[in-house]
């Protein structure tokens, strides 16, 4: 799935390659690909632990940089309900959802944003497109039950 889903961002139009740098850091992966990517306009940077992201949505990511975003964080609109607490985990308030997000990956770079961004990561300034659900970040084990599923119901067209 996720060499289809590079073939899809190779073949869109575009002649740029696509690199997997396993990373310790950000720093570490660009300095691994420097020079090969020096002339690259778009980054993009991806947690593997969200294996089921569309390829639409890395596209999406891809085309807003090259439209003129410098930094582009795919997002989800927050649905659970955010209690604030106190010091003593007494519950103080709820927070508006109205204007939170989960932020997802890829993370969309023009390359000087890329090199600010992996000195001091901080996802304030960044522009936003909409997320997908199927990117979700597998870490639990209830996560990766919910993953087997997507998996088994043979979702196509996923990084």
């Amino acid at each position: 799935m996720f060499s289809a889903a590079l073939g899809g961002l190779e073949n869109s139009g575009s002649d740029r390659r696509c690199r997997i740098v396993p990373g310790r850091s950000l720093k570490h992966a660009f300095d691994t690909v420097e020079r090969e990517i020096a002339g690259n306009p778009v980054f993009l940077v991806h947690d593997a632990l969200r294996a089921f992201t569309p390829a639409d949505t890395v596209r999406a990511v891809a085309d807003a940089v090259r439209a003129g975003s410098s930094f582009v964080v795919p997002v989800l609109p927050m649905a659970d309900t955010v209690k604030v607490t106190d010091a003593a985990k007494v519950i103080t308030g709820t927070e508006d959802r109205a204007h939170l997000r989960t932020a997802q990956t890829p993370l969309g770079f023009t390359r000087e944003t890329f090199l600010s961004y992996a000195d001091k990561p901080s996802l304030d300034g960044a522009h936003t497109i909409a997320g997908h659900p199927d990117a979700m970040r597998v870490t639990t084990s209830f996560e990766l039950t919910l993953a087997e599923a997507i998996a088994v119901a043979g979702k196509e067209d996923v990084l």
